[in-house]
């Protein structure tokens, strides 16, 4: 009866999984979290950006470092540039698994999307970021900046001016009210004055 059993027992180990294969997906897909960047808000006017940071783990969930990740903008409308004026910028992994994408200039009102592809020992993961660009005041604060704007050129033309007649005024004082000057005044003249002269028969 046991020699019956027998092959029945080697046929369960063998469907059994290999060492090393236990955890690994069929796809064997990297799996990328977004760290920072999702949902957020790009100042326009201010030309700042958040940091778009992505974190890569394989198929166990352990993190990868050196692991090759592209970030991609738009080519039209909303979206940005990178530092070096390209739209896609290459960043790999660090000892914690991470890849920021510095560098970033938002261009563009509105929501758009960064492509984001890691590849790393053949397999590869790829998601995207949403993010969204705004005007610095927003939109509906427009007018409001405009007009102050309007002010503030308008004081300054007054201190301008104020600035001029006070100039004015120690010009005025210097040269004596408004009358004109005529330099210091002349030296006095120095006159020689001689004695009468007397005329009498020789000694």
């Amino acid at each position: 009866m046991f020699s019956n059993k027998l092959p029945a027992v080697v046929v369960t180990l063998a469907m059994l999984p290999q060492p090393g294969l236990f955890a690994q997906s069929a796809d064997g897909t990297l799996k990328i979290t977004v760290v920072q960047g999702q949902n957020e808000k790009n100042n326009i006017k201010l030309k700042l950006a958040v940091v778009p940071i992505i974190e890569v783990r394989d198929e166990r969930d352990r993190l990868l470092s050196g692991v090759r990740c592209s970030f991609v903008l738009p080519n039209f409308g909303a979206g940005g540039k990178f530092s070096d004026g390209t739209s896609s910028m290459l960043v790999w992994t660090d000892a914690s698994g991470r890849a920021a994408a510095t560098g970033l200039i938002p261009t563009g009102e509105g929501k758009f999307n960064i492509r984001v592809t890691a590849t790393y020992a053949g397999k590869e993961g790829s998601t995207t970021i949403l993010m969204e660009n705004t005007l610095a005041d927003g939109p509906q604060k427009a007018p409001l900046a405009i007009d102050a704007k309007k002010k503030s050129n308008k004081l300054l033309w007054i201190v301008l001016a104020a600035g001029g007649a006070g100039a004015a005024g120690i010009f005025a004082a210097t040269s004596g009210g408004g009358n004109k000057s005529s330099g210091p005044p002349p030296p006095t003249p120095t006159t020689i004055t001689l004695g009468a002269v007397t005329v009498g028969g020789p000694r």
